[in-house]
């Protein structure tokens, strides 16, 4: 599976195609265990993004899935892996990834970019992860 093509996609999808393509590549995360998260946190940023435009909650059983992936497939020494979860958390209101990245503070070996990154996010969400649309109410 080519997980470029996503790129490429429209800018605005319906929310029936961008589940759609969720599915296909939460499909594909699930037989190929040594896919890599970067490329594939690649992809569903550029479905998130995608998703947020709809001006849409995902699916929350599709948001569950995402979520659990990012929880698993975090390395928090590689900073665009890390710059690309974080902005999943922001576009899809993912709560256990928040969760995640605030424990990740605990860590003394983390960068001082990645950790100033984390510390932003925090910042930025505290009291609204579950909502990616609260600062357009």
């Amino acid at each position: 599976m080519d997980l470029n093509m996503y790129r490429n996609l429209p800018d605005y999808l319906s929310a029936n195609e961008i589940k759609s393509h969720f599915n296909e590549v939460l499909g594909f995360v699930e037989l190929n265990y040594a896919a890599s998260p970067l490329a594939i946190s690649e992809a569903f940023y550029e479905l998130a993004e995608r998703q947020w435009n709809t001006f849409e909650y995902l699916e929350k059983s599709l948001k569950n899935r995402v979520d659990n992936w990012v929880v698993c497939n975090w390395k928090i020494d590689n900073h665009l892996l890390t710059d690309n979860l974080l902005s999943l958390i922001a576009l899809l209101g993912l709560e256990k990834s928040f969760l995640t990245a605030k424990a990740f503070l605990a860590n003394t070996n983390l960068t001082t970019e990645v950790r100033k990154e984390i510390e932003n996010t925090i910042k930025e969400l505290e009291g609204n992860v579950s909502d990616p649309y609260s600062g357009m109410k």
